[in-house]
């Protein structure tokens, strides 16, 4: 499935959108810069992904979603291109994410820093109260006693 906006393609076609692109894009970002190219590709393989070309077929956006089909999705590594912002190009991906027959009908979450309206706009709630984040590498602080079984 795909669908077009002001020339650009939004496609979640997975055998297009390829990981050293995606690296590339995810190089412009604070949360992913330096992420191992291996890294990418693992966890683009292990979402749905979703593409952005510009009329020149190059890809200039990227998002994934990690869901289980039925109850929830969570967004994740949501990059427009430097040069293609400010055109309407994220709020379109994200509308073609959420329709994507996959999670239509399903609960959305997703994590930012500072994109609370952007996201607001487009039907997700703040709920800060709520969110728990485990780092990876994390250990855990239990007693003996509550210690899981081995």
């Amino acid at each position: 499935m795909e669908t077009y906006y002001k020339g650009y393609r939004f496609t979640k076609d997975q055998s297009e959108i390829h990981p050293k692109e995606v690296h590339r894009l995810l190089e412009q970002t604070y949360w992913a810069k330096g992420r191992p190219l291996q890294v990418v590709a693992r966890s683009m393989k292990n979402s749905l992904c979703f593409g952005v070309f510009s009329p020149d077929d190059e890809l200039v956006g990227f998002a994934r979603m990690i869901t289980d089909y039925a109850v929830t999705y969570y967004v994740s590594d949501v990059v427009i291109d430097e040069s293609h912002r400010n055109k309407s190009i994220g709020t379109h991906l994200i509308k073609f994410m959420t329709e994507s027959e996959e999670v239509r009908g399903l609960k959305g979450v997703l994590l930012t820093t500072y994109a609370h309206s952007f996201y607001e706009k487009l039907g997700f709630e703040r709920n800060a109260q709520k969110c728990m984040l485990r780092p990876a590498g994390a250990s855990m602080h239990l007693r003996q006693e509550e210690l899981p079984c081995k």
